[in-house]
């Protein structure tokens, strides 16, 4: 599974969308292309997942 994990300003899960069945060998890369609609105004702090 590949997605961008975050966190709104309460601290609470606001991921972008999941890619599922997928294998990265080393050296290899992704073009991900995810959606979120943000729906606090606020901080939000995103990172790989």
């Amino acid at each position: 599974m590949l997605t961008i994990g975050g966190r709104d300003p309460d601290d609470q899960v606001a991921d972008f969308t999941f890619i599922n069945d997928i294998t990265l060998n080393p050296g290899q890369s992704y073009n991900y292309q995810g959606t979120l609609t943000l729906m606090k105004s606020g901080i939000y702090h995103f990172f790989c997942a």
